[in-house]
């Protein structure tokens, strides 16, 4: 299965310490060159990542699509518009991506796409994680947005509200 990653789910899961559960479900995460820049962003913060550095299941490529990129963004940041790109161009399996204009951008071209809840939502299903809760707290409190409707609409349909 090919994945790509935009910037949220990597930061996100990095933040609250539990990158791993990416490589859990998929094995295997390519990221756009620019998600990576955006990234690197965080050791200007003295923030650590050298555990993202060396994650060998964590690859690095480049979008060779440029006029796809351009078109993209002209509406999505940077790293949105090369992940959608790179999706395109190698004909991922799949799209981890947050912000709704990208993924309807990336639903337009034709390529499925996930968010971090959806993730969370099939590491519980698969029996990689025993509560979602606990992690989407721990999002929460790190400055991950998600609006209390959401949250305890997530909670009802994975049985833990």
């Amino acid at each position: 299965m090919i994945v790509i990653s935009d910037t949220t789910a990597i930061s996100s899961l990095f933040i609250i310490n539990k990158l791993e559960l990416l490589k859990v479900l998929f094995h295997k995460v390519i990221i756009p060159n620019a998600v990576y820049e955006e990234l690197l962003v965080l050791e200007q913060y003295d923030i650590d990542i050298s555990v993202i550095k060396n994650a060998g299941w964590i690859e690095v490529k480049a979008s060779k699509n440029f006029s796809l990129i351009e078109e993209l963004s002209q509406e999505l940041d940077i790293g949105e518009s090369e992940a959608i790109a790179l999706a395109a161009e190698i004909e991922a399996d799949l799209l981890i991506i947050d912000e709704k204009r990208g993924r309807l951008k990336a639903k337009e071209l034709g390529i499925p796409t996930v968010g971090l809840i959806g993730i969370i939502s099939q590491l519980k299903m698969k029996g990689h994680i025993r509560l979602v809760k606990p992690i989407l707290d721990e999002l929460r409190n790190t400055g991950f947005w998600i609006s209390d409707t959401f949250y305890h609409k997530i909670l009802e349909a994975e049985g833990e509200s």
